[in-house]
């Protein structure tokens, strides 16, 4: 296919025409014809490039491989009227493709299955004056990233992903993360995620579960299990099999031993995630237990 293509190349076929021009009038008369064909499709390129919707589909057709190989290019875009973008415009153009990617990651980092609210003394971040409220991550950054990729629709790098991350978004400390509030919110919010994918509930919003089982939120005999007309109400679900096999993410605590900037080395008890299985009924009465404690 090569060899083929290269025997018709242009600059073979311009070879054999001026090898037998002198004294040939059909040469002449080819060479004729080849240059009014030439000055006729350089017109109509010229003409339909004007044209503001044409203009993208004109540039893609005649600028190509071949052209950049018979060093052509800038004499096309002349001929055309094909404005060379300049470094301004290209950086323009990645400033642009940033900008939308930061929005999007802004958008991923915010959403209640791979990030929550903070609450307690100062949840809020400030950077060059701008307030925002704290939020903790569900999952690490690499899990995220990974998942990130198979949602997004154009590729990104990792330390792109990681630059775009707002910066109120934060991974917790080992102290935040030791909390039993805090394991115990994560623990649900990992199981409403699974049960909302498997449409058995209609949102994994734990605020907004918590006021279907309970009459009033503000209310501490409701939110403690005490009340008498809401301590049996349980979660609006779609079930149609209870043995269906599941599984979801849970914090344990695990005890372990470190080692000191001093040196010492102690026992400390340390946060670790695990996946846990089971039927659908065994992970709705977990679902159902945390959402009281939560309360």
């Amino acid at each position: 296919m090569k060899d083929a293509l290269s025997k018709d190349s242009p600059k073979t076929k311009t070879k054999k025409v001026l090898r037998h021009l002198a004294g040939n009038n059909s040469s002449l008369n080819k060479v004729r014809r080849s240059l009014e064909f030439h000055y006729a499709l350089i017109k109509q390129l010229r003409l339909k490039y004007k044209l503001k919707e044409n203009k993208k589909k004109v540039s893609h057709a005649v600028i190509g491989s071949v052209i950049r190989k018979y060093k052509a290019l800038s004499y096309i875009r002349s001929e055309i009227g094909i404005r060379n973008p300049s470094k301004d415009d290209r950086m323009k153009k990645k400033g642009t493709t940033i900008k939308r990617m930061r929005v999007d990651v802004h958008q991923y980092f915010e959403r209640d299955d791979n990030s929550r609210i903070t609450t307690g003394v100062c949840p809020t971040v400030t950077k060059l004056e701008d307030k925002r409220q704290k939020r903790l991550l569900l999952d690490t950054i690499e899990n995220l990233y990974e998942k990130y990729r198979r949602e997004a629709k154009e590729a990104i790098s990792f330390t792109t992903f990681w630059r775009l991350k707002p910066f109120w978004v934060k991974q917790k400390t080992e102290k935040e993360r030791e909390t039993c509030l805090c394991k115990t919110c994560e623990n649900l919010t990992f199981m409403a995620i699974v049960l909302y994918k498997h449409k058995v509930i209609k949102t994994f919003n734990i605020e907004v579960l918590v006021t279907q089982v309970v009459c009033n939120p503000n209310n501490k005999d409701c939110m403690f299990g005490n009340c008498s007309s809401c301590k049996e109400k349980q979660v609006e679900t779609n079930i149609e099999d209870f043995n269906t096999e599941m599984s979801w993410n849970r914090w344990k605590t695990e005890k372990g031993k470190r080692t000191f900037k001093n040196g010492e080395i102690k026992e400390v008890t340390v946060p670790k995630k695990t996946q846990e299985n089971g039927s659908l009924g065994h992970l709705m009465d977990r679902f159902h237990d945390d959402l009281w404690i939560k309360g």
